[in-house]
């Protein structure tokens, strides 16, 4: 059997098992009510549901530089509430890609299909739990940019509120980190799906329909890409209760600039008139 689909069974079973523990606490509770909580611009997806019967929409206008390589991109992103366990997730990019050496490329990228599953609540005892699955499907966007299997990602997320200050932390694994960017994989039979650890950690403050954050995050482990560590800052303003837009930067802590983004979005949490 091969490593990683040891560690990735194993890792499942501890999750599944955490669970199972926040489920019991979550019946001792009562009834789930989540506030309204995008997850971008960070990294670090938030531990929340978007709300039951809820369609939230976050969108992005990117810029990046790897090396020399450029690119522009839209970034969209779906969430919808079915139950109070589950969210289903779904998005998609259009990018633009510079290269130095080469033909510049723009298509659709791959597409990715995930859920989310909030298991704890934030009280006074216990910060926000929640699991989130996600996998980009093969061949399902422009030629140049697909890779040839699923690349499977599953983490835990922890969310804790004290007063008008939050901490977000992600901790988990998936199939080859940098594969994620269609512009940096131009050759499928370079993708490893050899199991990596994945990190983020975020703090972020509000002052009334203003917030501030900034956080780390990175990958290390077997894949076919070096460790990973990088770092953004951004600021968040609440437009409206459902509507908020921010704009956020970053760099990699080993390259600097030479790898690096700025950001600009927007989210939507879209009134759903049956409530």
């Amino acid at each position: 059997m091969k490593k990683s689909t040891i560690v990735i069974g194993v890792a499942t079973f501890l999750l599944i098992v955490v669970f199972l523990i926040g489920f019991g606490i979550h019946k001792a509770v009562g009834q789930t009510v989540y506030p309204y909580q995008a997850d971008r611009p960070r990294m670090a997806i938030g531990a929340y549901n978007v709300g039951v019967h809820q369609l939230d929409y976050e969108g992005a206008i990117n810029y990046g530089k790897y090396f020399k390589t450029t690119t522009t991109s839209t970034i969209h992103q779906f969430r919808y509430g079915v139950y109070d366990h589950l969210e289903l997730r779904s998005g998609f990019s259009f990018q633009h890609c510079d290269y130095a050496d080469k033909d510049a490329v723009s298509g659709v990228s791959n597409i990715n299909l995930g859920i989310k599953i909030p298991i704890i609540l934030d009280t006074s005892a216990f910060p926000a739990v929640a699991i989130i699955g996600n996998v980009i499907l093969p061949h399902s966007g422009k030629a140049e940019f697909a890779v040839d299997n699923y690349l499977k990602s599953l983490s835990l997320s922890v969310q804790k509120s004290f007063g008008t200050a939050t901490i977000v932390g992600n901790i988990g694994i998936m199939t080859d980190a940098h594969a994620y960017d269609g512009c940096y994989v131009m050759n499928p039979n370079t993708v490893s799906h050899k199991a990596q650890g994945t990190y983020s950690l975020s703090v972020y403050k509000y002052q009334g329909s203003i917030a501030v954050f900034m956080e780390t995050y990175g990958y290390c482990g077997s894949g076919s890409s070096d460790p990973f560590g990088a770092f953004d800052l951004g600021i968040i303003m609440i437009i409206k209760d459902n509507v908020s837009a921010d704009f956020s930067l970053g760099a990699s802590y080993m390259e600097g600039l030479d790898i690096s983004f700025c950001n600009w979005g927007v989210s939507w949490l879209i009134p759903n008139k049956t409530k």
